[in-house]
């Protein structure tokens, strides 16, 4: 168990623009050590060890400087840099990660880089002093820019914003020409959301959501608004626009899923894709980062129902080296592949989900339904440690795409607006109908686990639906009326940037929200029950009040309570051990629990 639940062993790998040395986080014992690897001995040679902090990016800046962005137990965030010439560890000024981003951050600039930074009513581009925390305006917010495209050479080629309900982008033929705006519609999601600047340095390239109901990747000239088609799959919506490799703001790859997780290149990258995938084949590889000249490259390759796992791979050598797993200590014996499924609902409607079965037991199996921690969230059947968990201790694992769900167009999103208690939860019970029928579950031995905003959706599903689950199990989900944000119930491809600003057409989920009161399901609930809230925070907030209606109810439940107040005299390391040590015991407790009342 403790290895589904260990923080990942290594992360945040980076080669050095030279290509001679490879950068990484280490975790041992719950510290977390930044180990520099010279590629010429591979001989690893510590950098920094992180007591007080949590590292959440990094950098190479130049091939002889590190620059980190860390953050503490406060969730305050804070710069430190590495001179790997002096050895010295710089600590420097506090950065606000909530109200800022990093657009460019200038690998050959050992003091610089591109940021994006809050005002009230949207955000500036700035060159950002790394060394004094001092900053420059490049391009001052115009008003309700929340995100800036910029070129090559970090010019600001492209800015998007939200206006009351008016989606835009400003755009310019060149730097020091006036901004011209044009309107992207004024519904929740604008006509054009516009992600990169293209190789040409001119055009845009970002996703149409208007000519069909799955979104298409497009190139649009800002001038005329004529769009190049670049990729689109019917079936599902293909927005995932992914940067491989070091620079944030080349789009290099476009992923999404039909059958499978499927990548579409770029055309120039063939050559490069046909190299890393004869190294790698049959897995699933990205390019986490590159020497300059690209004769190096640093890969993650991964099966569906597989760990992470990295490569360095020299092209002119024609050499592949490993440098280990995300997840060191599982086993790929202990690991499921899901296999996917397609049913009609209630109403005719067909949906999908994901099933995984445990290798070498007989059918049908006891089952545990699991809703994901965010609502439009489709299911994969990627690696996830706690369905493996599951898995591993001989549990169908099901999961449902629900109407709501992102990924399967704009209808499809639409169908499940403001029906979170209902429509949405009478979804979750038709799936674990439709694999009863199959024969891969047994239908009286089901429970349903949801975790923080899927937990409200499976209290739905399980109250709505009452015979068809035998245990419920619920993770820090919050029962209080308005304990959560209507930006949450927001089932399209929302803009992230804008919740930032506080900006929300939303106001029809405003009233849904207020009005969901899952605590006042409780009383109905008669199945066994475990419950688990991480903090002496949420036991206050949501807990206590589980606690006292199960107990008038006289529903069977276990409780299970979380860590005590933060120390400030209490480390890093210490924090993360306790909660690892915390999370080991609930999981422990949940698997117990499902081991009593569904075997």
């Amino acid at each position: 168990m403790e290895a589904f639940l260990a923080p990942p062993s290594i992360q945040f790998l980076q080669l050095s623009p030279d290509g001679q040395k490879l950068a990484l986080v280490t975790s041992h014992d719950f510290h977390e050590i930044a180990v520099i690897i010279d590629l010429a001995t591979m001989r690893p040679e510590p950098a920094v060890t992180f007591d007080d902090a949590t590292p959440i990016r990094m950098w190479w800046k130049g091939n002889n400087h590190l620059l980190f962005l860390v953050r503490d137990f406060h969730h305050n965030a804070f710069f430190r840099s590495f001179d790997l010439q002096t050895r010295k560890v710089n600590f420097l000024f506090a950065f606000n990660s909530r109200r800022a981003r990093v657009v460019d951050p200038l690998r050959a600039d050992p003091a610089h880089m591109i940021v994006s930074m809050g005002t009230k009513t949207g955000f500036d581009l700035r060159r950002l002093n790394v060394i004094t925390g001092k900053s420059t305006v490049l391009e001052e917010n115009p008003g309700y820019i929340h995100r800036w495209l910029v070129n090559r050479n970090s010019e600001a080629v492209a800015g998007f914003g939200l206006l009351g309900e008016e989606w835009f982008m400003l755009s310019r033929p060149a730097l020091g020409s006036p901004w011209h705006k044009t309107s992207l519609g004024g519904g929740r999601l604008p006509d054009f959301m516009p992600a990169a600047v293209h190789d040409d340095q001119r055009r845009i390239l970002g996703v149409d959501f208007t000519t069909s109901d799955t979104a298409r990747v497009v190139v649009r000239d800002p001038t005329t608004g004529a769009d190049d088609l670049v990729f689109h799959s019917p079936e599902t919506d293909s927005f995932n626009l992914l940067a491989w490799g070091d620079d944030p703001n080349r789009v290099r790859v476009i992923a999404y899923e039909a059958d499978r997780l499927r990548y579409q290149y770029l055309d120039k990258d063939e050559r490069l894709v046909a190299e890393i995938d004869a190294a790698l084949p049959g897995t699933i590889n990205d390019l986490l980062s590159a020497s300059a000249d690209e004769s190096r490259l640093l890969i993650a390759s991964r099966q569906e129902h597989e760990p992470m796992r990295y490569w360095l791979l020299d092209r002119s050598a024609r050499k592949l080296t490993p440098l280990g797993s995300g997840q060191a200590g599982v086993k790929n014996s202990d690991l499921t592949p899901g296999k996917r499924f397609s049913f009609l609902n209630r109403d005719g409607i067909r949906l999908t989900g994901v099933i995984h079965i445990p290798r070498d037991r007989p059918l049908p199996l006891p089952a545990v339904v699991y809703t994901r921690r965010g609502i439009n969230v489709r299911s994969d059947t990627g690696f996830n440690p706690y369905i493996q968990l599951i898995t591993s201790r001989g549990f169908a694992v099901v999961q449902v795409n629900q109407r709501g769900v992102d990924g399967f167009g704009r209808s499809f999103a639409a169908a499940g607006e403001a029906a979170l208690d209902t429509l949405m939860a009478d979804d979750i019970a038709d799936g674990v109908a439709h694999a009863g029928a199959e024969g891969w579950i047994d239908p009286a031995k089901v429970a349903i686990y949801g975790r923080d905003l899927g937990g409200i959706l499976a209290v739905y599903a399980l109250t709505r639906n009452e015979a068809r689950f035998a245990a419920w199990v619920n993770v820090n989900t919050p029962m209080n009326r308005g304990a959560f944000r209507p930006e949450d119930l927001a089932l399209d491809h929302a803009e992230q940037s804008a919740r930032w600003l506080g900006v929300t057409q939303e106001s029809k989920l405003r009233a849904y929200s207020w009005n969901l009161d899952p605590a006042a399901l409780l009383s109905r609930v008669k199945v066994p029950s475990f419950h688990f809230y991480d903090s002496v925070f949420l036991v206050e907030r949501e807990g206590g009040k589980v606690e006292r209606t199960l107990k008038q109810s006289g529903a069977p439940f276990e409780f299970e309570k979380g860590l005590p107040p933060k120390d400030k005299g209490t480390s890093v390391e210490m924090i993360a051990r306790k909660r690892h040590q915390e999370e080991v015991r609930a999981f422990g407790g949940i698997m117990e629990f499902l081991e009593r009342h569904l075997e």
